[in-house]
């Protein structure tokens, strides 16, 4: 008697897997932009009217919040390590000159999205990881 070397391919193929699901999109399409533009729009009018306690600055809140997406465009779009290192220059150039409070006030979120970039970063660093991103940050 000859034994069957092949396996059974007639597995049954169960009946939810087989049917087709029709997916329709709330007809709201809009709502997402308009909740979006009206948080943007909100903090904005928040920077614009809002008392800051450093009032010697020769920019208002709107100048500054071009500037600050001026420079993340440009730190971004840099080819060299230098560019970001004298913008970070010249930003702890400006935030020696600040009193202790705002520097605190600044510093405290900074070190938390530091922290949380840290975290999601930090399975890339492990020896196994495909991409190091030192390598990336070193331009090799």
């Amino acid at each position: 008697m000859q034994k069957n070397n092949h396996f059974d391919n007639s597995a049954k193929i169960p009946k939810w897997l087989l049917t087709t699901d029709e997916y329709t999109p709330p007809k709201d399409k809009d709502n997402f932009w308009q909740k979006t533009l009206f948080s943007i729009t909100t903090k904005l009018i928040f920077l614009r009217h809002h008392n800051y306690p450093h009032k010697n600055s020769w920019l208002n809140p709107s100048e500054k919040l071009l500037l600050i997406f001026l420079t993340i465009i440009l730190i971004n779009s840099a080819q060299k390590i230098f560019f970001p290192l004298i913008i970070l220059a010249f930003s702890l150039i400006y935030l020696s000159t600040l009193n202790t409070k705002l520097i605190i006030s600044i510093l405290k979120p900074t070190l938390i999205s530091t922290l949380f970039s840290l975290i999601i970063i930090l399975p890339s660093l492990l020896p196994n990881a495909s991409v190091k991103p030192l390598n990336l940050f070193m331009g090799i």
